[in-house]
């Protein structure tokens, strides 16, 4: 577990329960998980729904249901797990009440708190009818009045259900579905290839019937393509978790908390990339959870929470610290501040507050932080999304020729970084704002991609720390956002690459101020970044919360953008 906070405790007794179509499918798609599940302490449980038997062109139906019975119960006593009979022959899986009934007094018998069941979406009738019938039976495992056959008490707890892979990895319409949730099962492949092999009656059956020439070889063939999908283990077997309402805590994972190490989270927004939604439970849980007044109180040595009632006392003090900046730089000392595009508001207010004031700023400087790259180079003045642009027209070439620092003093990033990195040498940079976006990074710092060294872990913060001024590519939240914030939804608008100031010149910075106006992130990202901050959880999934290490960083939040982390339909 990252940041040392752990999960919630699974409550015992542990139990979980794999419920499959046919013989044989628990092998197929479930078996790694339960072995894994059963050497964590759970105790496991074994059931098919239908009793196999339509599988064979020799044997007739009832003598396939021996068959099969036989074997289901050899290959559970090799999983380890309690056997459940069949309740209906094969292709009589249907969505009908008296199953769900005869399924809803097996579960409330069993009382498992990990419930493994098919894809929704499969490739036939019998697999997707189990999905459904699973779900309800235990949506309805507290239900006093719905009854069950045979009667069966009602049950509190939670329960957390878990579709495994269609078959193939794919839906019935041949569109490929992936995990949100990897489970390796390489160290325990071979008693599943074991339990499988148990279904000896299945060899000639599936290769006349579904072209399976080797049922064993097919099984070690999807293993290894989610282990390959999972691009950190050999062997694995693709889990989603089912929406949580009515069945357990919105943050509930005890199967990701039971296996630990062996289990594999990827962004639920972007598979390829980390980002935020790879975090602990936990750590999602707990910052949601924050109020205004919590997130002031996180406050402490070397951070600060400040709240601001109006937007006019929010943008007018974000403006004052180019104002402050700037009167401390003299020609033998300059001093200078690097700023942002987004927030923007506050740079008109600069350039009337240097005229009014008729201060001069020609020994300061200043940085940009970020310019989009496009086609090999940074984009020109003229583009309508040019950062450099919006700094000139909005602030600099409003403020008096005499009063206005020279050009020279004037530094934007390009394709080309030298200069931009040299001019921060000689000159001190008081403060360093940003606002932060929906992927939580400052400038254009953006988490990485899942590849190459880093497809199992995220850089180290101290990695990360040494990334200076660069060309990145962009998380495809943070080209979504600036679709919406700066280009009217236009995504085709957006490059997919810019330049961005680097953490090296940000620890140049004598302060970090970040606004959160409201506009950029949301009301849960505010809270995300503050929490991991204040508490020193530095993790690059999360660029902003490196600032953690950085000693001397405030937070500038408007009241009235908070917002809430409650749920709302709008």
């Amino acid at each position: 577990m990252k940041a040392g906070l752990s999960s919630r405790a699974v409550s015992k007794p542990k139990v979980a329960m794999a419920v499959a179509a046919h013989p044989d499918d628990i092998e197929f798609y479930m078996a790694g998980t339960l072995l894994l599940l059963r050497d964590a302490g759970y105790q496991i449980h074994y059931m098919t729904l239908a009793s196999g038997s339509c599988g064979s062109l020799k044997y007739s139906a009832a003598g396939m249901r021996s068959i099969r019975r036989a074997e289901s119960k050899r290959a559970a006593r090799i999983l380890g797990a309690a056997y459940h009979p069949s309740l209906v022959d094969d292709l009589e899986v249907l969505y009908d009440l008296g199953q769900l009934r005869r399924l809803a007094a097996i579960i409330r018998r069993v009382r498992p708190r990990i419930l493994l069941t098919h894809s929704p979406e499969d490739y036939m009738e019998d697999h997707t009818n189990t999905s459904r019938l699973t779900v309800t039976a235990a949506f309805a495992r507290g239900m006093p009045n719905f009854r069950t056959i045979p009667p069966a008490q009602p049950i509190a707890g939670d329960v957390t259900v878990y579709h495994a892979m269609p078959h193939g990895l794919r839906d019935q319409l041949g569109r490929r579905i992936s995990p949100g949730l990897f489970i390796e099962t390489t160290g325990v492949h071979g008693v599943k290839r074991a339990a499988l092999a148990a279904h000896d009656s299945q060899k000639s059956w599936l290769d006349a019937s579904q072209g399976m020439d080797s049922y064993l070889r097919i099984m070690d063939q999807l293993s290894l393509e989610v282990g390959k999908m999972s691009r950190r283990f050999k062997h694995a077997e693709g889990w989603r978790r089912h929406l949580h309402l009515g069945f357990c805590d919105a943050d509930a994972d005890p199967l990701s908390a039971a296996l630990g190490s062996r289990s594999l989270t990827l962004s639920s927004i972007a598979p390829d990339w980390w980002d935020y939604t790879t975090l602990d439970d936990e750590i999602i849980r707990a910052a949601a959870g924050l109020t205004p007044e919590q997130m002031v109180k996180l406050s402490g040595p070397g951070f600060k929470v400040v709240l601001y009632d109006t937007l006019e006392e929010f943008y007018l003090a974000e403006a004052l610290e180019y104002i402050n900046a700037w009167r401390q730089s003299t020609p033998d000392n300059p001093v200078g501040i690097c700023g942002p595009i987004g927030p923007t508001e506050q740079l008109p207010l600069v350039a009337r507050i240097v005229n009014d004031l008729n201060l001069s700023i020609q020994s300061a400087h200043f940085w940009g932080m970020d310019e989009w790259f496009l086609d090999g180079e940074e984009v020109p003045v003229d583009h309508p999304l040019s950062f450099e642009r919006a700094d000139r027209e909005l602030c600099f070439n409003r403020i008096r020729g005499e009063l206005v620092m020279p050009s020279h003093n004037l530094h934007f990033p390009k394709a080309d970084t030298a200069a931009y990195r040299k001019s921060w040498e000689g000159v001190r940079c008081a403060v360093m704002q940003g606002g932060q976006g929906d992927v939580k990074h400052w400038a254009f710092n953006d988490p990485p991609r899942r590849e190459g060294k880093y497809k199992d872990e995220p850089p180290t913060p101290a990695e990360y720390r040494q990334l200076p001024t660069r060309v990145v590519d962009l998380h495809p939240l943070t080209i979504a956002q600036n679709a919406r914030t700066s280009g009217g939804g236009n995504i085709a608008l957006v490059p997919t690459k810019a330049i961005s100031v680097g953490p090296a010149e940000t620890w140049k910075a004598e302060k970090v101020s970040i606004w959160h106006a409201g506009m950029h992130d949301n009301p849960f990202g505010q809270r995300l970044t503050t929490f991991m901050i204040s508490n020193r959880l530095a993790d690059t999934a999360v660029p902003m919360s490196l600032l953690a290490e950085h000693g001397n960083v405030q937070f500038n939040v408007y009241r009235g953008g908070i917002g809430t982390c409650e749920v709302q339909m709008h």
